[in-house]
Parts: structure tokens; sequence; C-alpha cells
């Protein structure tokens, strides 16, 4: 069973356990009052989880809750209730709270919500400029293993430019990381979108595929016969696991050329077989349906040229005596 476990002490006040989600809540006129006025920050209150929405800088903004993937937070809070407050501060909008921390615990809510019209979320309002309230969120996610690379990269890219200047160091040095590994984290936010679409699930992208392809993408020349390879997958459906991917869009032209496959006609079908080599050796053929229509003169030059084929394969391939 999932518990929640505090990440940074500091982060949150131990409010003990609470036996369910429902109780006073924060909505009404007056206690939005109080919100706004500031006279409610510092307390931990229950709240309609539908005022609260979360920071443009948080890095899972924009994500749904996923109910299966949590299932367990949401059977712990719905028999023991919420543990560990959610974060939240006044945003713009004076009838919402920004949530900074806990957006897991607030979907939890939400989805808890729609079975119990009381059921509430346990958060603590606190006074936050936006640099403080994405250092909190920061190092709440630190430690979650289901947030992807690719979203803490383009939430670190987001931060970099809107809080520190451009200044990679500032940023690492807050972050607690090494400037390496910021750099490296930099490049996967900044991977053009063409790559991204041309990745079989692309939240796998990581640090060491955008590191892989870096020298590429910085060389002028390199960068558009990658992009132009990879504009090419896309418009033929062709999606690649990140090692995969890179292998091929890192090719030479001349290694290109020659792994590119070669369609075989037969009986005026231009397609009518695949044949392919790969870097490692091996080759690949497709032949799709045959036309009930197509001659016996036509099947027998389509099966010689196979032939061929394998055979000039086989003996190249084949282990000196």
């Amino acid at each position: 069973m999932h518990m929640e476990t505090r990440v940074e002490p500091k982060l949150f006040e131990d409010v003990g356990p609470i036996a369910s989600g429902a109780g006073p809540e924060v909505g009404s006129q007056t206690d939005m009052r109080a919100v706004r006025d500031g006279s409610g920050v510092g307390q931990i209150v229950r709240v309609d989880p539908s005022i609260c929405v979360p920071c443009s800088f948080n890095p899972r903004a924009g994500t749904a809750f996923d109910v299966g993937a949590n299932h367990d937070l949401v059977e712990s809070i719905r028999a023991r209730g919420q543990q560990v407050p959610a974060i939240v501060r006044r945003g713009t909008d004076p009838n919402r709270l920004e949530l900074v921390a806990g957006t897991r615990r607030h979907g939890a809510a939400m989805y808890l919500r729609t079975a119990d019209p009381t059921f509430t979320l346990l958060v603590e309002i606190r006074d936050l400029s936006d640099v403080d309230a994405w250092r909190v969120a920061e190092v709440e996610n630190a430690a979650r293993m289901d947030l992807t690379d690719l979203q803490r990269a383009r939430n670190w890219a987001s931060a970099l430019t809107t809080f520190f200047d451009g200044n990679q160091r500032e940023l690492a040095r807050s972050l607690g990381r090494d400037a390496s590994v910021v750099s490296r984290m930099l490049m996967l936010a900044n991977l053009p979108p063409v790559l991204l679409s041309v990745m079989r699930n692309p939240d796998r992208a990581n640090a060491y595929f955008a590191e892989t392809m870096a020298p590429a993408l910085n060389d002028p020349a390199r960068r558009e016969i990658v992009l132009a390879t990879a504009t090419e997958f896309a418009a033929r459906g062709i999606a690649l696991a990140p090692a995969e991917l890179a292998r091929r869009l890192l090719l030479t032209p001349a290694e290109a050329e020659a792994f590119r496959p070669i369609a075989i006609a037969a009986g005026g079908v231009e397609k009518q077989a695949v044949w392919s080599r790969k870097p490692n050796g091996s080759c690949a053929l497709t032949i799709r349906p045959i036309p009930a229509g197509m001659s016996a003169a036509d099947r027998n030059a389509l099966i010689q040229d196979l032939t061929v084929r394998i055979k000039a394969h086989v003996k190249f391939s084949a282990p000196p005596d």
C-alpha cells in the first residue's frame, strides 16, 4: 500500500493523522476573503479541490491525473485520509488558489470528490514568490520516480529563462546539481520536436539520447541532414526506440544510402517486395501479398530476383573456410 512520506521536512507541517477528507472547507466568500487579504497565509485548511489550479511552472501542469497509475495513493487517502497537505499560494484569480506542490494529492481528491461531493483537499497556504514556489515544487518532485526526464528537463529549461536569466550555473546551484547534469538535461529540453515525433514512446527520451545527438545538432550542416532524415521518417510513419533512432539519424549520407530500403517491382506492382540491409550485417525482406492476376512469368522473375539477393547476402556473410 502506498504511503506518502515527506521528502523535505521544512516543506510541510506535520498535522498528524486525519480520519477522512471531509470537513470544514475554504470556498465560501468569507473564507476566500481571508485568503485574498493574507490573513489565511500560514494556515493548514481544507479546500474544495476544484478551486486549486496548478502553477504554470509546475512540471505536472497540464498532465491528466492517471487513476490507474495512482491507485495506491487514491486508496490510501480514501482509507486513511490525506496525511500531508498540498502547498498552495494566492494566485492572480482572487477565487482560485495556485497549487505549488501536491499535484497527485489534488488529483486524488478530485477523483474521490466525484463519489463524495463533500471530500476536500488538505492544503497549507503559503506566501511564495514565483521563484520560491518553483523551488518548493522542485524539491518535492526531485524524488518522484513517475516524473519523466523530459518533464523535468522542460521544467528546468523554463526556470532557466524565467528565474535565472539564462545562467546555467545559478540554476545548477539552486538545484544542488552538478553543472554537467543540468547541461545534459537542457539539451534534452531543447531537442527539436521532429525528433520526438519519430521516437517510440517519446516520454522515454533521456539525457543520454540528447547528449548522443548534440554534436550533430550543434553542427549546422549535420543538423540539416539529421532534421531532414527525421522529417522523412515522420512522413513514412516510422517511430523508433531512442537508441535505434539515434543510430539511424547519425548515419553518414553514404551509410544512409547503403542501408536505404530497396523496393522490388513485379508484374506492374511498384513495391511488391522490400529488401534492406542493416549496419549489424543482417538483412530484412518483406513480401507483400501476391496479386491473384500476376502471371507465372512475373512470379518467376520475382523469385529469381529475391533468390539472387539472398544468395549474395549469404555468400557475403559466410565465415571464411
